[in-house]
C-alpha cells in the first residue's frame, strides 16, 4: 500500500523546508569560486583537484564530464552533461557512509563510452513529450516520446485530431466473433476495448472516448444490457465517432442510442395517461440535465456557482422541468430488430404531444411531434449557459487535474462557447485548448500541491500494456475480469456500478483534501482493499503478464538492467515523464542491488521488480 499522494500539504511543506535547508547547507560548504584547480587521477581519469561541489551542492560545467563522488579511496562515478547534484541519491549509493564527501569532475569534456554506466540526463523536450502523452493517451511509449520530442504539443494534438478511427470498429469486432462465439457475451466487447486502447493509432480519440464514457455513462451492471456485447460496442463506437465533433450532435446520438435507451429506461417510454394516472418515466430526463449537460446549479463561466440575494446557490431546474423533459423522451424505440448500431426512432402511438415546459422557460407547444420536441429540447440544453463551464470542467478533470483553477475553466468555457470560428460545442477545439493551456503544460505546476490527478486503475493498466508493448500470446486480447477489488483493478470497461460512473466528479475523501476544499474523484474507489488488490495485480502482471497470456516485451530493459540508474532513467521518462524523486530512485536502486546480476535470471527479476515498484508508487499513481 502506498501513503497519501504527494499533493497533500504535509509532504509539500516538508519538501519545501528540506529544499531550503539543503540550499543553505550547500552555500556554506561550497568551494570558493576562485580556487585554482590542478588535476589528479582516479581510475584512469584526470580530475580537477578542487571539488566542483561539496556534498549537497551542485557541480556546474560545460559539456559532458565524468564526475567522481566520495572521499579518500571510496568513490562512485557517473557521467553528466552541464550539471550534477552532489549527493548520494543522485549517484545511486553512498560510497562512504558517515563521512563528508565531495564531487570532482574530469578536467575536460569526455565522451561517454558505448557501455555507458549511466544515462544521459533527460531533456526538457523528452519530459514535456512524455507528460503530454500520459495526459492524452493510454500511456507514453519510448518510440512516441522520441517522436513527439521533436514536435510542438500543438502539432501533435493537430495530428491526432486528424487521425481516422481505428478499424475494425468495436461493433464490427463483435460481429466477427459469430453467433457461436462470444458475440452475445460482454467479453467480446472487452477484447475489442483493450485491443484499441493498447494498439490504436488514434490515441487521443481513444482517451477522449474513454473520458466521455465516464460522463455519458452506460453500464452492463444491473441493467438490461448486461450481456449485450453488441450494445456496448455500438455505444463506444458512437462516443469515438463523436469525440472530436460537435457536442450538440453527440448529445442527440447519446439520447437516441438503444444502449442508453435501455440503460436509463427511456426506450419504449409511454406518454402520460390521465385515465390511469400513468406518467412518463423520468430517469433519462433527470440524467440528461444533471450529468450530461447543465448540472444541478447555475454557474458562472468560470464554473463557480451563481448565488441568489441570500447567498444560496440557484438550481438549474425543478420538478416541472423534469416532468416536461420526460414527455420529450416518450415513444422512442428500436429502429429494427434490436439494431444496436442504429438510432432509435419515434413511435407516434406512444409519444406525448401535450405541452412540455422545460429549462430556461422554454415551452414546447402542444401538438409538437416526437422528433420536433427532441430538437427543441436538445437545442435548449446545448445552448444553455451552464453547458460550457460544466462540461469543460469535467473534461479537464479527466485529462489534466482534479482541481483546475477558475481561470482555467473560464478559458476552456470560452472556447466551448466559440471555437474562434463562431461554432459552439466544438469538442476537438475544446480538447486542444485543455491540453495546450498553461495549466496543462507549465512545469511550474509540478510543484503545486493542488495540481494533478490520481490515475484510475484502468489507465495504469493501459499504460503498462503500451509502455512494454504487451501482446497476447494467442492473438486474442482476453482481458475480461478486472473488477475484483481484492485480486485485480476493481474497475472494468462498461461495468460502472451506476450512471454516476465509478466515482463522482465532485468526490472529496475525508481528511486534508476535503478540509482544503479540494476534490479527488478517483479516491472514491481508492481504499485499503483496492490498493491491496492493485498491488497484487501488478505484482503478478509485472512478472508474468496478464493471466500469463498478455505478455510484455522486457528485452530492451533487461539489456540495461545491470545498472540500476540506467534502467530507472528509462522507466522514469516512459512511466513518469521524468518526475521520479531522488528518494524513490535510491529506494528502488537499493532493492535492485540486492540482486547481483551474476545470479540466474537476475536481469529479468531486476526489471519486473523495478516496474512493479514504480507503478505502485505514489509518485506514479498521482499524475502531474
Amino acid at each position: 500500500m502506498f501513503p497519501r499522494p504527494r499533493y497533500l500539504g504535509r509532504i509539500a511543506r516538508w519538501a519545501a523546508a528540506t529544499t531550503t535547508a539543503l540550499a543553505a547547507f550547500s552555500t556554506v560548504f561550497s568551494p570558493p569560486a576562485a580556487a585554482q584547480a590542478t588535476t589528479f587521477v582516479l581510475s584512469g581519469h584526470a580530475y580537477t583537484s578542487t571539488p566542483c561541489a561539496s556534498e549537497w551542492g551542485v557541480c556546474s560545467f560545460t559539456g559532458t564530464r565524468r564526475v567522481a563522488y566520495g572521499v579518500g579511496t571510496q568513490w562512485v562515478y557517473r557521467y553528466a552533461t552541464g550539471r550534477q547534484d552532489c549527493r548520494s541519491a543522485a549517484f545511486g549509493k553512498d560510497p562512504a557512509f558517515g563521512k563528508q564527501k565531495a564531487c570532482y569532475a574530469t578536467a575536460s569534456t569526455v565522451l561517454i563510452p558505448p557501455t555507458t554506466p549511466n544515462p544521459l540526463p533527460l531533456t526538457a523536450a523528452q519530459k514535456q513529450a512524455a507528460r503530454l502523452l500520459n495526459q492524452a493517451t493510454w500511456g507514453a511509449t519510448a518510440a512516441e516520446i522520441t517522436r513527439v520530442s521533436a514536435m510542438t504539443p500543438a502539432a501533435w494534438v493537430d495530428e491526432q485530431l486528424a487521425r481516422p478511427l481505428t478499424t475494425p470498429s468495436h461493433y464490427d469486432y463483435v460481429a466477427m466473433k459469430g453467433p457461436l462465439g462470444t458475440s452475445d457475451h460482454i467479453n467480446a466487447f472487452m477484447e475489442s476495448f483493450w485491443l484499441q486502447a493498447a494498439t490504436g493509432q488514434d490515441q487521443l480519440r481513444q482517451r477522449m472516448a474513454f473520458a466521455l464514457a465516464e460522463i455519458f455513462v452506460t453500464s452492463a451492471v444491473n441493467s438490461g444490457i448486461d450481456t449485450e456485447a453488441a450494445a456496448h460496442a455500438a455505444y463506444t463506437d458512437l462516443l469515438a465517432r463523436n469525440a472530436f465533433g460537435n457536442y450538440r450532435q453527440l448529445l442527440e446520438e447519446v439520447s437516441l442510442s438503444p444502449a442508453m435507451g435501455i440503460y436509463l429506461s427511456h426506450m419504449d417510454n409511454q406518454k402520460e395517461d390521465t385515465a390511469t394516472g400513468r406518467l412518463p418515466d423520468e430517469n433519462y430526463a433527470r440524467e440528461v440535465m444533471q450529468l450530461f449537460s447543465i448540472g444541478l446549479w447555475q454557474l458562472n463561466q468560470d464554473g463557480s456557482r451563481k448565488l441568489d440575494a441570500t447567498g444560496n446557490p440557484i438550481p438549474t431546474y425543478g420538478i416541472p422541468e423534469v416532468m416536461g423533459m420526460a414527455k420529450v423522451f416518450t415513444g422512442w424505440t428500436f429502429n429494427g430488430v434490436r439494431a444496436w448500431n442504429a438510432p432509435m426512432v419515434s413511435n407516434p402511438t406512444k409519444t406525448s404531444t401535450s405541452q412540455k415546459d422545460i429549462v430556461s422557460g422554454v415551452v414546447i407547444p402542444a401538438g409538437t411531434g416526437g422528433a420536433a420536441s427532441l430538437k427543441i429540447a436538445l437545442d435548449t440544453l446545448a445552448n444553455h449557459p451552464n453547458v460550457a463551464p460544466f462540461m469543460s470542467e469535467q473534461l479537464i478533470k479527466r485529462f489534466v487535474t482534479s482541481n483546475p483553477s477558475r481561470a482555467y475553466v473560464g478559458r476552456i468555457a470560452a472556447v466551448w462557447a466559440n471555437n474562434g470560428k463562431g461554432v459552439r460545442g466544438d469538442l476537438g477545439a475544446v480538447l486542444k485548448a485543455i491540453l495546450l493551456d498553461a495549466e496543462a503544460r507549465s512545469d511550474t505546476k509540478l510543484t503545486d500541491v493542488r495540481y494533478g490527478k490520481l490515475r484510475e486503475p484502468m489507465l495504469r493498466f493501459g499504460h503498462w500494456l503500451r509502455a512494454f508493448n504487451a501482446k497476447p500470446n494467442d492473438g486474442v486480447w482476453t482481458i475480461w475480469n478486472l473488477e475484483d477489488p481484492v485480486t485485480s483493478l476493481g474497475q472494468n470497461p462498461q461495468r460502472s456500478p451506476s450512471v454516476f460512473n465509478f466515482f463522482r466528479p465532485d468526490y472529496a475523501p475525508p481528511g486534508p483534501i476535503l478540509a482544503a476544499g479540494m476534490v479527488a474523484p478517483e479516491f472514491q474507489i481508492t481504499h485499503e482493499t483496492t490498493l491491496t488488490g492493485y498491488s497484487n495485480f501488478m505484482s503478478w502482471a509485472s512478472e508474468r503478464g496478464f493471466a500469463s497470456k498478455i505478455l510484455p516485451n522486457y528485452a530492451p530493459y533487461e539489456a540495461i538492467a545491470d545498472n540500476a540508474e540506467t534502467l530507472l532513467s528509462r522507466l522514469n521518462i516512459e512511466l513518469m515523464a521524468g518526475q521520479m524523486s531522488d528518494s524513490m530512485k535510491l529506494t528502488i536502486t537499493n532493492v535492485m542491488n540486492t540482486l547481483p546480476v551474476t545470479l540466474p535470471n537476475a536481469r529479468k527479476q531486476r526489471v519486473w521488480q523495478a516496474i512493479f515498484l514504480v507503478m505502485t508508487s505514489p509518485d506514479y499513481v498521482v499524475q502531474r
